[in-house]
């Protein structure tokens, strides 16, 4: 007989005899009772006897302190109350069962991070040289002629290191009862949460502290506008001319795609006129047009549709930037008044970092008709 077979008193008896249990004062507490007849089943007839179900609740009692399950009992339960047995006795208490993990959607780890140009910030602010116009050469006509002076010229883009931080209350039960991994938890979860504002602030900043990529102007990044005033009316020439708009080699070099889930369904969704899909290749070779491609939650979706709006983008990441300053730092506050009067501690969570578009003119974004 296994533990998961014990549903009455006899069951008891039968696995407490053929059992080496450890426990030697509840051996003898079962022996006595067993030798008075408390602990035979009515059914048997045995002694005053007690009930199956009373018998099923004691059996589970017993279950739990096998597999060393039980609470202890001078201490409260930090997540829940523990259910008692039969109303008639309420003498046993069985443990209330949780789970070591917390249930969730696991975010997917960012493409686009790896992918974005880096840079070590040492201080507050950094300045990044661009070429403005390269030299050219020219045709010497003739022996002994002038050469034409020819002279690079350059901008500069300028980084400035800026706060995101967030903080976290948890009571001190939380942290003594432990019932979850809550240091791997929360490491997983702020990651995850910074990795998502990485992208939201790359790809569709509202102008403070920077314009994201999705939300340039044609006076910046090469706008491409489609025939429809929706995302649904994509065609593959749009795609095409979202190429176009990247017009040297250069440009195109280590370009990819940019867009969300949702728009990727849309792609794979448009067909030809016999209902054959156009873009097969994007679940087939996992490419688009030839051109590698990165999903992002954080790109527009079905929620952002409309005229005059962003749908696709096109470059290479690379000529986005972040510089890093502080990486994820993480800091436990225990020496508070909260602490004293509350029983909370904190956690926070803080990163320093730069973000920009540098070379906006290196991506061409599809834009739907006004």
């Amino acid at each position: 007989m296994t533990v998961e077979q014990i549903k009455t008193g006899e069951d008891l008896q039968k696995y407490m005899i053929n059992r080496d249990v450890k426990f030697d004062e509840l051996w003898a507490r079962v022996n006595d009772l067993t030798k008075s007849g408390w602990l035979a089943s009515q059914k048997s007839g045995a002694g005053q006897g007690i009930s199956d179900k009373t018998a099923e609740g004691l059996g589970n009692w017993f279950k739990a302190a096998f597999h060393g399950e039980l609470p202890d009992y001078h201490e409260k339960v930090g997540l829940g109350t523990p259910l008692t047995g039969d109303s008639g006795t309420g003498a046993y208490l069985i443990p209330v069962q949780y789970i070591s993990d917390v249930y969730r959607v696991v975010e997917e780890r960012s493409e686009l991070l790896p992918l974005v140009g880096k840079v070590q910030m040492t201080s507050r602010t950094c300045k990044i040289p661009k070429k403005l116009t390269a030299p050219s050469f020219t045709y010497v006509a003739t022996e002994g002629a002038d050469v034409t002076e020819s002279g690079a010229t350059f901008a500069q883009t300028e980084l400035i290191a800026r706060s995101y931080a967030l903080w976290l209350a948890f009571s001190l039960e939380m942290l003594d009862d432990n019932i979850i991994g809550l240091g791997r938890y929360l490491a997983d979860i702020l990651a995850e949460s910074w990795q998502s504002k990485f992208e939201s602030e790359l790809l569709m900043g509202s102008g403070t502290p920077m314009t994201g990529l999705f939300k340039t102007t044609s006076a910046t990044t090469n706008v491409v506008r489609m025939g429809g005033t929706t995302f649904g009316t994509l065609t593959f020439t749009d795609v095409q001319n979202l190429i176009s708009g990247l017009s040297t080699r250069a440009k195109r070099r280590g370009a990819r795609f940019i867009m969300s889930p949702q728009v990727f369904d849309i792609i794979s969704g448009v067909r030809n006129a016999q209902g054959d899909p156009l873009f097969r290749e994007l679940r087939e070779k996992n490419t688009l047009c030839g051109y590698q491609f990165i999903l992002s939650d954080e790109a527009p979706d079905l929620t952002d549709d409309g005229a005059n709006k962003a749908m696709l983008a096109f470059g290479n990441p690379a000529y986005m930037t972040y510089g890093d300053r502080i990486a994820l730092e993480i800091k436990f506050f225990d020496s508070t008044e909260y602490a004293v009067k509350n029983l909370e501690v904190f956690f926070r969570a803080r990163v320093r970092m730069a973000l920009d578009v540098t070379q906006p003119q290196a991506f061409s974004v599809l834009w739907t008709s006004t």
